[in-house]
């Protein structure tokens, strides 16, 4: 198994990606998820849902121990594919939105990409490339986040027309830093070569720590073993 790694987390970390804070978070309810006890079990997941507290469902699945996450894959795929059959009583206009989808997503994309493979995985990246134009914002980042991990070349193409979106601009260069296939880096390169203001220095600098830790480690052999 590849090592055990929330990917996103790393990056925006390390490497300091403003822009890509991509676990999409909500403005938080009075019931906030920091007020609830950590997801360990499928129960306490249903559970959560079943309070229909955007905000609370967000934080308590982004904030799940990826051990219990790739555990609870099962579950995850069963929301995913909106088994009403098995969860009837959940609350599924709620499990609808974007912000909640792509979330799921994220738990389910971790995890195949970890060694615990979802059938499911060729339509989340069908979803996200559609979420890509998505008019909000923060679901639009989140999405863009995500595609890296596919390494498609296809994928490279679709980011390179989001960089005129200046909103998307770091989230879509974090994505092409993270994969490992060689359209990503000329495209990446393409890309900034063609920018001067202070934001694309930024992310310039940005790019250049991500590409010495990337190339520093097994995140691309990772990769290979994960296909």
């Amino acid at each position: 198994m590849p090592h055990l790694r929330s990917v996103i987390a790393v990056v925006c970390i390390v490497f300091s990606l403003v822009a890509c804070d991509v676990e999409v978070r909500v403005a938080e309810s009075p019931q906030s998820a920091t007020d609830s006890l950590p997801i360990a079990t499928s129960d306490d997941l249903v559970n959560l849902i079943a309070t229909r507290n955007v905000a609370a469902i967000v934080d308590g699945i982004n904030d799940m121990d990826i051990r219990v996450s790739m555990a609870l894959v099962p579950t995850f795929e069963s929301l995913w594919l909106r088994d009403a059959t098995e969860y009837p009583n959940l609350p599924w206009d709620v499990l609808e939105l974007p912000v909640i989808r792509l979330t799921i997503a994220r738990q389910l994309i971790n995890a195949h990409f970890n060694g615990v493979q979802t059938d499911e995985i060729s339509s989340i990246h069908a979803y996200l490339r559609e979420q890509v134009d998505s008019r909000n914002e923060s679901a639009a980042i989140s999405a863009t986040s995500m595609l890296d991990r596919f390494n498609d070349p296809e994928d490279v193409v679709i980011l390179e027309g989001l960089w005129a979106r200046n909103g998307l601009r770091r989230a879509v260069m974090a994505s092409l830093n993270m994969m490992c296939i060689a359209e990503a880096d000329v495209v990446a390169e393409r890309l900034l070569a063609g920018c001067t203001d202070s934001v694309c220095n930024e992310i310039r600098e940005a790019r250049a720590e991500a590409v010495a830790w990337k190339e520093g480690g097994p995140w691309c052999s990772d990769f290979d073993a994960s296909q």
